[in-house]
């Protein structure tokens, strides 16, 4: 996956590489708060990230609501987001759309920490299982 910086509050640049290679998985994930399915995917997150984080989960949420920096940081606050987040306009615009396909949401993408794609679109158990699995196998 190619490098990527995208820019929040107010023009300051968040770095993925950072995220993506200083952990063993990384979720990225596209929601919006007037979608129900990633209401309860964050919910979902949540708790995977609660119980993966100290074992090198990350997952970085990107907002695709129109709206401003605070807004954004508003709306993390307000769905328990507590992991990496920002925000990008739909459609998105820029390198991620040259890297993700994203037109509707909920979208994710699991990162492995060389920066290869291991999956895309899980939600509920199965994101739980791929997650459990993942940090299983690390194990052995």
């Amino acid at each position: 996956m190619p490098d990527f910086t995208v820019r929040q509050n107010g023009d300051i640049p968040f770095d993925f590489y950072p995220i993506i290679y200083k952990n063993e998985l990384t979720l990225l994930e596209f929601w919006a708060s007037w979608c129900a399915p990633c209401i309860q995917a964050n919910k979902d997150i949540a708790i995977l990230y609660n119980q993966y984080k100290d074992k090198g989960f990350a997952p970085v949420s990107f907002n695709v609501d129109r709206m401003t920096d605070q807004s954004s940081q508003g709306l993390a606050k307000r769905f328990n987001i507590t992991w990496a987040s920002t925000y990008q306009d739909m459609p998105v615009p820029g390198i991620l759309s040259r890297v993700f396909t994203v037109t509707s949401v909920p979208v994710n993408y699991l990162v492995n920490k060389r920066g290869i794609i291991v999956a895309k679109n899980l939600r509920g158990d199965q994101l739980k299982n791929f997650v459990t699995n993942y940090f299983t196998t690390l194990q052995q």
